[in-house]
């Protein structure tokens, strides 16, 4: 009998992955190669997107409770009157701001989280040979002590970073390139910086740029990207005072640093996230410029896309054809990610190029829409193709209907959710044929699938109570579906984006016996 679901991997890409695959009775081992976890943060920052589907977990309150909420990123170009900012209040979300909180208390929950499903991390060990064939799969583990063990899990997944074993032991490619220069980074107590703890600040000039924004506790976040030239000590205080000094005048003063690091940054990423059994998420599979602090996020999110797909396929309620849209849907995510860092890198660290230049990218048409809506991850989308209205691939907007409700407690966390959205002038005759093509369509389907009916008042009036009819009668759902004027219908899937838009019975069926049919032994 195969052994469990192996996760390589305990930061948080793989933290994400073991606590759904548990919550959705999936059994899984999770390993990881250090001691003990680190208790450094170089991510401090968790978007919107991410809060949402923490929310599913029903972690987002502690998250909230560890962190605090930046409203903007504000850019200083140093000897220009102009400062440009994104703005996160216009996001259409319940989590309109960025939450900043250290990486060391974003494991520590999810850690809690696992242990309170039952599991174990298994520090210590790590993947040290993986071999495959058509349908086995042989796993050699070591721990500390030399010890070995192999196994052979029903699936792996690689969530084991920038030098991710997973990877190499796939022999697959890492492509990409460095950027020049180097990023120094310390957590601080500061004096003298009287800007409001909400924002996250970034004061560019020509040849380097200083990020400063307050951390939970009483630490700032200093970070300094530069050229990599001309530095003695590259941790020094000193060295972060002499930057701060051409900002501040003095004004602003570092105490000894708590913790310092210098790194180097860049993007690379694989062409492919699934070999056989073996799938990559997070670093392992990409990475990208910090701009933005949207790498730790979109790594969380791979687990998410990932995660619940593997469990209805383990639990016969899906095809494998299922865990192929996996990389057919992150590949693009990695590429509007890599996109978008490298806008916001070329405002504040394209050093050696001049000051109008990057304040004319945000002057650009809708830059701080389009720029906060990327960097949150709120228009991440699987969609191919142009609409005007929300189609197949689009995220989707937890809706306030009335008394507050909202739209995503209506989806369910398991299995896709079929909602149909009645028109307004619809009838009960018209309910009546709706319901007869969802019962044709069920019968079909052997995989589980959640009904909503979303109604507005009048046909509700018509029609008897139904435990599948949701009243919109502010027509909030309705009018961000364009479901007003016709009536629509939506396969919802759990990760909370729309996995098919259907314009008639048969295409309904076509598209869950393609995916969440039974597969045939």
């Amino acid at each position: 009998m195969p052994d469990p679901v192996l996760i390589v991997g305990a930061g948080p890409t793989g933290l994400i992955m073991a606590c759904e695959l548990l919550t959705l009775g999936v059994p899984c081992r999770l390993i990881d190669r250090l001691e003990q976890p680190v208790t450094t943060s170089r991510s401090f920052t968790i978007h919107a997107r991410t809060l949402e589907l923490l929310d599913t977990l029903g972690l987002v309150d502690e998250f909230l409770a560890h962190g605090h909420k930046s409203y903007a990123m504000e850019y200083h170009f140093q000897g220009k009157d102009e400062t440009a900012s994104l703005n996160f209040r216009e996001l259409e979300s319940l989590y309109p701001f960025c939450l900043i909180i250290n990486q060391s208390d974003t494991e520590a929950i999810l850690r809690q989280h696992f242990a309170h499903l039952g599991g174990v991390i298994e520090w210590q060990t790590k993947l040290i040979h993986l071999a495959q064939s058509d349908d086995t799969m042989a796993v050699t583990l070591e721990q500390a002590d030399g010890v070995q063990e192999t196994l052979q899990p029903t699936w792996v997944i690689g969530c084991d970073g920038f030098y991710s074993t997973v990877r190499q032991q796939l022999a697959l490619p890492f492509d990409g390139e460095q950027y020049a220069g180097e990023m120094k980074m310390m957590d601080v107590e500061v004096t003298g910086f009287t800007l409001s703890d909400d924002k996250i600040y970034y004061f560019i000039n020509k040849d380097h740029m200083l990020l400063m924004t307050r951390l939970p506790g009483n630490n700032y976040r200093v970070l300094i990207s530069d050229t990599g030239q001309g530095t003695k000590t590259e941790t020094a205080r000193s060295d972060f005072q002499a930057v701060l000094d051409q900002h501040f005048h003095g004004a602003v003063t570092l105490s000894e640093p708590e913790w310092t690091t210098v790194f180097k940054t860049g993007r690379r990423k694989v062409d492919t996230y699934r070999s056989g059994r073996v799938f990559l998420a997070g670093d392992a599979a990409h990475i990208n410029s910090p701009a933005g602090g949207q790498g730790m996020n979109v790594s969380m999110q791979d687990a998410f896309n990932l995660a619940w797909k593997l469990a209805m396929v383990m639990k016969g309620q899906a095809s494998d054809a299922l865990l192929d849209t996996y990389e057919r849907e992150r590949l693009p995510i990695a590429a509007q990610m890599q996109a978008g860092t490298q806008y916001l890198q070329n405002i504040i660290m394209a050093h050696g190029s001049g000051m109008e230049e990057r304040i004319a990218l945000t002057r650009a048409p809708q830059w701080n829409r389009n720029a906060v809506n990327q960097v949150a991850g709120i228009s991440y989308t699987y969609r191919t193709g142009e609409a005007t209205a929300l189609t197949s691939g689009d995220r989707v907007p937890n809706v306030e209907y009335g008394g507050g409700a909202y739209f995503y407690n209506l989806i369910d966390r398991a299995v896709p959710t079929l909602v149909l959205l009645l028109a307004d002038d619809s009838t009960a005759e018209d309910f009546a044929a709706l319901e007869a093509l969802v019962a044709e369509v069920i019968r079909d389907v052997t995989a589980p699938l959640i009904v909503r009916y979303i109604v507005s008042d009048a046909p509700a009036a018509e029609i008897e109570p139904h435990e599948d009819m949701i009243i919109d009668g502010p027509g909030s759902i309705r009018d961000r579906f364009s479901a007003r004027e016709i009536t629509r219908m939506f396969v919802i899937r759990p990760d909370r984006h729309i996995d098919f838009e259907a314009d008639s019975r048969d295409s309904l069926l076509a598209h869950l016996q393609q995916y969440y049919t039974r597969a045939q032994v």
